[in-house]
């Protein structure tokens, strides 16, 4: 044998062991527990959940601690305070590879569904970063239950959406051979399970599919890629980033300045609590508008306990919504739901003069309920100020008739001052228009509309004039050593103010108007379960709404 061709047999054999070796690891040592949810961090205000899910042969403390520095991935994101608005859980199940009872990846993303069920009752949305195989039982769990949950971004790290060569390894050697895990890690040409995950996430095309970000290993382990980068890139929605580190270390970053660290923060700060839409769970009390935050709201059941003034152009999907005898009032208003009852919704302005708006229902059963959608009243016009009185003239001086050049005449009275003009009265507000309301049902029953004009201001009134003042008394007369002399002259009274002019009354408003389709069927409603998450939401219920009321004034129209 030649010494090139001893040399490439040597290294083929060396290669055979080393993934021998490596492939008994990567089967062999694995920790058995009972599947859990543990909250890391769970701040009652935070509506977002972030799980992590490891992988085959690891487990939720082993697959998130850096070997050198202690760093647990899980506890740096809670302490993030750029993430403070982001509950931390970790996903624990049994990955061992050896075991012939060993679940299937989708029965452990069953058992992780159980656990969100209970979780999603305080949180709105769920999202994930998932190492290995978790990435995989993320992915199942998706697929099967995609309506359950709000999932807007999950991140893959080192994922073998397509499969593992290293699972062919384990059983031509025996190991794990008849284990679930590792037969669901076949590649792709051997594997129909991971084959059909792969054409069915391609084919989610609805609403509610997540963004999914990638990220692969660059550092071999025992000399080969566990996870190839081929491997991996199937329903990535960004180029993947690669980390300089083997398939163990990409998910237990140093800290909180390492590369996969920020690569995952990043995308988490992109969604700030503001830009998710909140998702309601069962029944919701409703008392007051703080849910609306500008955003959409989703329940189930909406009831109210009192009268609620809503913020303007608040929307509501919802399968029920009780008024229980309430008010329930904004400014274009719309409502989207199943069953809608028993008491009053109001579109309308709080200013005066305010036009009422428009105001969409869309329900399969409508009952009990008054519609209005009225302009406010013009405001009234403001009285004109009175005029001010004239000032009171000042008595005369009293005469002087001592003699020896003492002599000194009465003084007349001074005048009077005139009055003030009485101010002009302001003109009247206009009345506020009429709004719209839009109707479309299949079942109706005791609903009233109103979309009444509101009525112009009264005119304000003229103000008096001021009364002019009165004239002074003269000085008296006197009579002495000196003479005689008579009273002085009165001052003349101030004349009166001129009263000030009314103003005009306000124009009363226009009547708005009503468009009603009573409908066999409404279509509309299956929109709410197909309904984007996060701020697109918003923008999805204006188009939604603006089609409805068109549809509304079509069919009203035929």
């Amino acid at each position: 044998m030649k010494i090139f061709d001893r040399v490439a047999w040597i290294s083929k054999v060396l290669s055979c062991l080393t993934c021998t070796l490596f492939t008994f690891c990567f089967v062999t040592f694995a920790v058995a527990e009972e599947p859990a949810l543990k909250m890391i961090k769970n701040s009652s205000d935070n509506r977002i959940l972030l799980v992590f899910v490891h992988g085959i042969r690891s487990d939720a403390e082993d697959a998130w601690t850096n070997p050198r520095t202690r760093a647990y991935w899980p506890e740096l994101i809670a302490a993030d305070a750029s993430l403070e608005h982001i509950n931390v859980a970790t996903f624990q199940y049994p990955a061992s590879a050896l075991s012939r009872d060993g679940l299937r990846i989708n029965e452990v993303g069953r058992n992780l569904k159980v656990f969100l069920d209970v979780q999603m009752q305080r949180h709105d949305q769920v999202v994930f970063v998932a190492h290995s195989m978790g990435g995989l039982v993320v992915r199942s769990m998706l697929l099967n239950y995609r309506e359950s949950f709000d999932t807007p971004l999950a991140i893959f790290l080192a994922v073998p959406v397509a499969g593992s060569d290293l699972a062919n390894w384990a059983r031509a050697l025996g190991l794990g051979a008849n284990n679930a895990f590792v037969q669901g890690l076949e590649p792709l040409q051997q594997n129909d399970t991971l084959e059909s995950w792969i054409s069915q996430w391609a084919a989610w095309t609805s609403t509610g599919k997540p963004r999914v970000l990638c990220a692969y290993e660059r550092v071999r382990t025992a000399g080969v890629f566990v996870v190839e980068q081929a491997n991996m890139l199937q329903g990535c929605d960004d180029v993947p980033l690669g980390v300089a580190a083997n398939h163990s270390d990409i998910a237990k970053p140093s800290g909180s300045d390492a590369l996969i660290y920020q690569f995952v923060a990043a995308a988490l700060q992109s969604m700030n609590a503001e830009t998710f839409v909140p998702r309601l769970k069962g029944d919701v009390r409703l008392t007051d508008a703080s849910l609306f935050q500008g955003k959409p709201v989703i329940a189930h059941t909406i009831s109210l306990d009192a009268d609620v003034w809503l913020p303007p152009r608040a929307q509501i999907f919802a399968h029920n919504v009780f008024l229980n005898g309430h008010k329930l009032i904004g400014h274009d208003l719309a409502i989207l739901a199943d069953t809608v009852s028993d008491g009053v919704i109001q579109s309308a302005s709080s200013e005066a003069g305010g036009e009422a708006g428009d105001l969409v229902i869309v329900a399969q059963r409508l009952s009990g309920v008054e519609l209005n959608a009225m302009g406010s009243d013009g405001s009234p016009g403001r009285d004109g100020r009175h005029g001010t009185a004239g000032a009171n003239g000042n008595a005369g001086r009293k005469g002087n008739c001592d003699g020896f050049g003492k002599w000194r005449a009465a003084q007349a009275g001074g005048n009077g001052g005139n009055g003030a003009a009485g101010g002009n009265g302001e003109n009247g507000g206009d009345g506020g228009d009429g709004g719209r309301i839009f109707i479309a049902t299949v079942l109706q029953s005791g609903v009233l509309t109103n979309v009444a004009a509101g009525r112009g201001g009264p005119a304000g009134q003229g103000g008096q004039g001021g009364p002019g003042g009165t004239g002074g008394p003269g000085g008296r007369g006197c009579t002495g050593l000196g003479g005689t002399q008579g009273n002085a002259a009165t001052g003349r009274d101030g004349t009166d103010g001129v009263d000030g002019r009314n103003g005009l009354p306000g124009g009363d408003g226009r009547t708005g108007q009503v468009w009603r389709a009573e409908l066999s069927s409404l279509p509309a409603l299956r929109a709410v379960s197909s309904m984007p998450a996060s701020d697109s939401l918003a923008d999805y219920a204006d188009v939604l709404f603006e089609d409805l009321k068109s549809d509304v004034r079509l069919a009203a129209s035929q």
